[in-house]
């Protein structure tokens, strides 16, 4: 967890609160959870707004005692020899070089911390240009009124940090905020930048100024506007001026409309909606994304026969009374597996220079959410029974769709299985989950003709692919271990043990 972002705030600030009182509840990349108080007291103030985004130990706001309620003024960063207890934030006991030197400490209102950060001010400039050290709202809209009206505000943003010990380390590189800046010019449209150097410097040799009535006439006709004014030497256009270029040059107006037409529908396509990739979407496409440009994937598969299974499942589910999972049977499969030591580098992990074996067999289970793919980890897979593994799946994936999950119970895998086969998929090659070695994709069951005692009769099957990382595992491993499910599968008893 890198980032996180306030969903909501439990308790309004002067409100008591007592030791253990969740206080503000914070989403990650993979779930949400309640922060909650270290000691009782009153929250003196919230530092960071809800649906507000900030670095992992960011000052989310202060409890303390209520003598100090009316002290609203808040650094960036916890103040030394404060009682106020702060929720987030650094860990405490940390010193820090601008702790010795309180005069280099800013403290500002949180209104003038929050119109700052909405205009991409650091406080430290703000400070500096208005030369206090204690700041509120009306500093911050002092300096914006100084600033050059004609700078993009994409050019005088800069990255601003929790804290002034800090800003060095969460500051871009130099090439970066140049292309920043760059960006930020590039941002405006040529016409807004012609009408700006023509009102700020007079000079319009080269932009053409028209009338609203003008340019729907010239659109409609689909005529260029700098090509009529050179044609009639003119850089005012009128409406009669556009229609005088269209009469005078009568002969090219059906190409220049047809022309237009043409291109008016081969125009880009019209977006009907922009999707952010953040949370679980964004996990998800970065670990994707890693593993499609660093890994060597390769995908072996065997058909399994599951007519066994199945009607083991029916027999079971209605003995115990519960509706039993084929992914809990897979899963045993694959933990019982990985329990060789023939096949450790499948339950493994990669780092720049080493490949990590695991004796411990955490199994993810691939959830499919509202919020994009969830991977929750079931904790020492080989040690759990068939009843008891179909239960914590279905717990984990009720939990994973409600985004109850808590952060531990989507750490420690150590292999991933995902079960494209319940939504009916034939063939199911699903991506390696960085920085683990293998994947297993189950498909859907189907029927077939199958061979018992030389005898054609209909049987019932499944796919199993595996993708693995050929860097680190051979192919005669993956072949082996996808034969070792294969007959754990089709004598489906002997996963009851």
């Amino acid at each position: 967890m890198e980032k996180g972002t306030v969903i909501k705030w439990l308790v309004e600030t002067g409100n008591a609160v007592d030791s253990g009182d969740p206080v503000v509840v914070v989403e990650s990349d993979k779930t949400s959870f309640k922060l909650c108080a270290e000691e009782s007291g009153q929250l003196l103030d919230k530092a960071v707004t809800e649906t507000e985004t900030v670095p992992v130990g960011t000052l989310l706001g202060r409890i303390g005692t209520p003598n100090e309620i009316d002290d609203t003024l808040d650094q960036v960063g916890p103040e030394v020899g404060s009682s106020a207890n702060p929720i987030g934030g650094p860990p405490s006991g940390g010193t820090t070089e601008d702790e010795d030197d309180d005069r280099s400490i800013v403290r500002a209102t949180p209104s003038a911390r929050k119109l700052a950060r909405e205009h991409g001010l650091e406080l430290e400039t703000v400070a500096a240009t208005v030369g206090k050290r204690r700041l509120d709202r009306d500093d911050v809209l002092a300096l914006l009124d100084k600033r050059p009206t004609n700078v993009s505000r994409g050019e005088d943003m800069k990255s601003t940090s929790v804290s002034p010990n800090r800003a060095k380390e969460r500051d871009p590189p130099d090439e970066v905020q140049e292309g920043e800046k760059r960006m930020s010019h590039q941002g405006n449209t040529p016409e807004r930048d012609n009408r700006s150097r023509g009102k700020n410097t007079g000079e319009r040799k080269n932009a053409v100024l028209a009338s609203p009535r003008a340019r729907v006439v010239a659109e409609e006709y689909g005529v260029d506007l700098s090509v009529v004014a050179e044609r009639l030497d003119e850089d005012e256009l009128r409406e009669s001026d556009v229609k005088a270029y269209v009469r005078q040059y009568a002969a090219f107006e059906d190409h220049t409309s047809i022309q237009s037409q043409r291109d008016s529908q081969r125009s880009a396509p019209s977006i009907a909606e922009t999707v952010p990739i953040e949370g679980p979407r964004e996990v998800m496409f970065e670990q994707m994304g890693r593993a499609a440009g660093e890994y060597a994937n390769t995908t072996t598969m065997i058909r399994v026969d599951v007519t066994d299974l199945v009607e083991l499942r029916v027999r079971l589910s209605e003995a115990w009374t519960v509706d039993l999972s084929y992914t809990a049977f897979v899963v045993r499969a694959v933990a019982d597996a990985l329990s060789s030591e023939e096949y450790r580098l499948l339950n493994a992990s990669i780092s720049d220079q080493t490949i990590d074996t695991y004796s411990d067999i955490n199994v993810g289970i691939a959830v499919n959410t509202d919020r994009g793919l969830l991977v929750p980890t079931i904790y020492h897979a080989d040690e759990i029974t068939i009843r008891d593994l179909s239960e914590e799946i279905d717990e984990l994936a009720t939990a994973a769709r409600e985004g109850r999950l808590d952060p531990v119970e989507l750490q420690n895998g150590t292999f991933s299985v995902s079960n494209a086969g319940q939504l009916g998929a034939y063939l199911n090659t699903p991506q390696i989950r960085p920085p683990q070695t293998a994947v297993l994709g189950m498909c859907t069951i189907f029927e077939d003709a199958g061979i018992v005692e030389g005898e054609i009769e209909p049987r019932k099957f499944m796919h199993l692919t595996l993708t693995y990382d050929h860097r680190v595992v051979e192919g005669a491993t993956a072949v082996s271990f996808l034969q070792e499910l294969q007959s754990s599968i089709e004598s489906p008893e002997s996963l009851l043990s």
